[in-house]
């Protein structure tokens, strides 16, 4: 078995991340899974992990889970973040850019340049899309878009002006916020976009692990050894969810696309 949460490990979260996993472990191995692993899997790209056949538990972003993992990944649950921007399992994407910035709206930004973290992230690329859509009326509306490789390396880009604007999750920029402030600093919240479910807890067991890692992640939520912890990674609770609660991904997909602007320019 092999376990990774991937999805806000941060170098300067990391601790944090492992004393989450344990809590869960421990919930676990109180329902008799004694195999399950000490420690998180951090030697494989984030796809790798997904597609191997005994991982136990992962997080990620909803748009692989509607996209190239539809058919592989199961889902486990849903949390809900303690941060502005998160509400009721679901998040907005912050749209940003720098205070030296004179644009105040999305629409000044036409002909900028503009960063995404991934082509294959809804808080950074989908939703960012959806919000642009109207506004291009089938055209290209940036002068250039980069790939930045990662939520914090958007941030950066904004704050060495290497970039106009960006989209992040509100996780992320909270983690910015708290561990690396210098990422945050001086940066304005231009808008929101559209918002989705929060990125899944997924994983290949069966349903009765299934059920087990349900069980495991509700009562590591009310473990008040893990109440420091929780509140270090904004994690709220979790709720099950079904995979129609993230067809909302392939609407707000459908509705760029419909507008005639299927990638982000």
């Amino acid at each position: 078995m092999i376990v990774s949460l991937p999805m806000y490990d941060w170098t300067e979260c990391e601790h944090l991340t492992n004393a989450w996993w344990r809590g869960i472990r421990q919930e676990l191995i109180k329902q008799g899974l004694t195999s399950v692993p000490k420690s998180l899997l951090r030697t494989r790209s984030d796809s790798d992990a997904w597609r191997m056949p005994d991982l136990l538990l992962s997080q990620t972003c909803g748009y692989p889970l509607t996209h190239d993992y539809a058919n592989d990944l199961t889902l486990v649950a849903t949390p809900d973040y303690r941060v502005e921007g998160c509400a009721n399992y679901q998040y907005q994407s912050l749209i940003l850019c720098h205070d030296r910035s004179p644009n105040l709206t999305l629409a000044e930004f036409k002909g900028s340049t503009a960063t995404i973290n991934d082509v294959a992230s809804q808080s950074g690329f989908s939703a960012f899309r959806h919000s642009i859509a109207p506004l291009a009326q089938g055209a290209a509306f940036f002068e250039r878009v980069t790939i930045s490789g990662g939520h914090r390396y958007s941030m950066a880009a904004l704050q060495s002006g290497d970039a106009d604007i960006c989209a992040v999750d509100p996780v992320s920029f909270a983690l910015a916020k708290r561990y690396v402030p210098g990422l945050t600093q001086n940066l304005r919240i231009v808008t929101t976009t559209a918002p989705a479910p929060c990125l899944p807890y997924v994983t290949h067991a069966s349903s009765q692990e299934v059920a087990r890692l349900q069980h495991a992640l509700f009562e590591a939520c009310e473990n008040p050894a893990l109440e420091d912890v929780r509140e270090q990674l904004f994690i709220g609770d979790f709720t099950f969810s079904s995979r129609s609660d993230y067809e909302r991904i392939l609407d707000m997909e459908n509705d760029a696309i419909a507008l005639h602007y299927p990638d982000l320019t």
